[in-house]
Parts: structure tokens; sequence; C-alpha cells
């Protein structure tokens, strides 16, 4: 059966890990898996998680930390979701960072109540991702929308004129944790209501690991009601993103702990090459969404011993941010993890007039989860640009909103 990214596609939404999905070298565009087919009848749900070992447990990891099961109902008010934290006294602790204000307008005298944001930056720092998210359930359990909501009424119109938008959007991603943030950023993308673009897209989807796609599409459907690639194709259908994306979310690209077959590679390489040459679209996509990132980084190095950078091939004759995405976070030259291509992301939004704040929050909100990985971006910036990424962070934005990414760039440590 071809692999192709027809309407009959089936999608799995969280695959048992360690199935039969875990091919050493998925279908190419003609060949049959061990299947008789490149998709898989999978359970909706799955009690396991992934750890950074590989091995199965009843934990969630995504991003690299581990994150509350997000099957598991709100607890309620006096249930101890996280043993030894009791959300009722932070909660109050937010709650006493409402100060009154009065404000004068047309000889009139109003008042209004408002928490200063940076505060409450640092006071939701100082809680793991797992009592943020027994937080959230209180705030929800005492009749309050959700942290957010708490956060957005009583930190917006700090300071008369307000806090910057930016400032209140970033404390959103740490009071909603590395998964439900990338669902919003990703839902407001497709919606068209964060300055996001095709390449946010790509961010959120492609070179991620397996699992963390199975979790983003099952809580994506959760909180939206409609499959996260019923959404793509909504809204892309027909174009190359469309293609691009699904054959990612298809979860059968090889895991990068699996020993690489110089033989397959050698094959891929002359693949690349005609599919090059022929401006072949399709057989690009379906190859390099397909191997992992030691496939990748051979696929590199052997076809420019033989025909030049692969990079700059692929640059010349496509519009191809996704592509580029994922051959830069293969480059073995580097660092093989993509932290050189996510410090020049982080550069971009910064680079030129005007700062793309949009981008410049989530790229430092996800890129702060994971702290020793964090810590390889900052190196990689500091070492491509010769300064430090904080100064130049602090150099590019101001007010509130500075002082908000400079906690959370420190917390990243």
């Amino acid at each position: 059966m071809a692999m192709d990214s027809s309407r009959s596609q089936h999608f799995p939404s969280i695959p048992i890990p360690g199935s039969a999905l875990r091919h050493a070298y998925p279908a190419w565009p003609g060949e049959q898996t061990a299947l008789g087919s490149p998709y898989a009848d999978v359970p909706l749900a799955s009690p396991f998680g992934h750890t950074p070992g590989g091995q199965t447990s009843f934990e969630y990891w995504y991003l690299g930390v581990q994150i509350p099961d997000p099957n598991l109902p709100k607890a309620g008010l006096g249930l101890e979701k996280v043993p030894g934290f009791h959300p009722k006294e932070v909660w109050e602790a937010l709650e006493n960072l409402v100060e009154s204000f009065t404000v004068t307008k047309d000889e009139v005298d109003e008042e209004y109540e408002a928490a200063d944001p940076v505060k409450v930056c640092h006071l939701l720092l100082g809680l793991t991702v797992f009592q943020r998210d027994a937080l959230n359930d209180y705030a929800k359990s005492s009749g309050v929308d959700s942290l957010y909501h708490w956060i957005h009424k009583y930190c917006s119109p700090y300071g008369g004129a307000g806090a910057s938008r930016e400032a209140v959007e970033t404390i959103r991603g740490l009071a909603e944790g590395p998964l439900a943030y990338d669902v919003y950023v990703l839902h407001a993308t497709l919606e068209g209501k964060i300055k996001g673009d095709e390449l946010t897209l790509v961010e959120l989807i492609c070179d991620r690991e397996e699992e963390d796609l199975q979790l983003l599409m099952s809580e994506y459907q959760k909180q939206h009601d409609i499959s996260l690639v019923n959404a793509i194709r909504k809204k892309y259908s027909g174009r190359k993103l469309e293609n691009l994306l699904l054959s990612v979310l298809i979860l059968q690209r090889q895991h990068d702990d699996l020993p690489v077959d110089e033989i397959r590679v050698d094959n891929d390489v002359i693949a690349l090459r005609n599919a090059i040459e022929e401006q072949d679209d399709k057989t690009l996509t379906e190859l390099l969404t397909k191997r992992s990132k030691p496939h990748i980084a051979a696929i590199i190095t052997k076809y420019a011993a033989a025909h030049g950078s692969l990079r700059k091939h692929i640059k010349q004759r496509w519009n191809a941010k996704g592509l580029l995405y994922i051959i830069d976070g293969a480059k073995s030259k580097r660092d093989g993890e993509g932290a050189w291509r996510d410090a020049k992301l982080l550069e971009e939004t910064m680079k030129g007039l005007g700062t793309q704040d949009d981008k410049l929050r989530y790229r430092v909100i996800r890129a702060h989860w994971n702290t020793k990985r964090f810590s390889a971006v900052k190196q990689a910036y500091q070492e491509r640009y010769e300064k430090d990424l904080d100064k130049r962070i602090d150099g590019d934005t101001s007010g509130n909103y500075r002082e908000i990414l400079q906690l959370i760039y420190q917390a990243g440590k």
C-alpha cells in the first residue's frame, strides 16, 4: 500500500508505546510495514507515558519534563492532588497580591483592583508543574474559570494604563503548563488569533517525540472537539504544509535509539537527489518526516560528499521551512538536537525593526521547561552571536514584560 496524504489515512490518537508502531524503518512509498499497512488501529487512550530513557511507565513526559496525567479528573476542594501541597494557601497568597487603586477620569474617581504581574509570575515560578496544575484545579473548584482567567482579570489592568498584553500572555504559559500551552498556541495559530505563521505550526508538530505528538493530538481533540488532523485539513487543504504536517502526524518516524542502516542511507541519498532534481515534493516530505535524527544526519553527511549541501539544494527550489526545520534539528556538525536552530529562531524574533513578541514569548516559554535543553540553547546562542541571550532579550523588550521574561530565563537555569 503506497503511503500518501489522501483523506483515507488513519491517524492514531495515543498508540501504546512499544507497540508495533515502533518500526525500525517506516514504509517507503510502495513498501509494506510489518503490519501490512503503514497505519495502525490503536486505542484512543493509554495509561502509559514516556520517560527520557524510553521505558514504559505510569508517567507522562512532554517537552522533556514530567507532566500530570492529562486524563485525570479535576481535583475538588479539599482533595490533595499533589502530596504535601495545599493549593488553598497559594491561592490566598495570590489574592493577597490584589490591591485597590483609584484613577481619575474626567474629574471622576474610579476604583479598580489589580495585581502586579511580576509578583504573580514570581509566585508561579516557585511552584512545580504539578503544583500549578493542582492550583488550576483549585481555581476551577472555587468558581473561577481557570488560573489564567484570574491572571487576565487582575493583571491586565495593573498600573492604570494596564499591564502589557505580552506580560499577561507570558504568564499564561506558566499557568497552563507545557501541554495545555502548546494546545493553546496551536489552536490560536490555526484560528489566526495570535501572530503565528506556518513556521509556528512546524515548531509545534515537526521534529517531536512520538509520545509528545500522541499527547498533543489527544489533548487538542479533547479541548476543541475536533481532531488536530481535521483542523489542519480544514485550514490548509491542498497545500504543501498540509502534506508535511499530516505526514508527521501519522506517527511513523523511526525512533532515534535504533541503529542507522548505512545501506538505507545510501539509498535515501539517491532518492533525495532524484526528488530534488525532479522537484518531487511528496518524496522529500515522506523521507524526511519518517527517518530518525541520526539517520537524517548520516544522509546530510553523505549527500554533501556526493552532491553538496542538502539544505541549500532544498532551499533553492522550495519555500520549505518545514523541511529545513527538520534538517537543522539533525545536523551532526552542530549538536544534532536542534539547539543551534532554536537559538537562531529566537534571534530572528528580535532581528530588525520591531520585536515579534508572540513568537519570542512562546519560544522562551517552551524552551524553559527543560532546563538542560534550555542551557544548550543559551550556549548555542552565545557561541553563534557572541552575546548572551538574556542581554539580547533585555535590550529588545521593556516594562513588566521584560521583567517576566527575565524571571523565566533565570528559572530555566
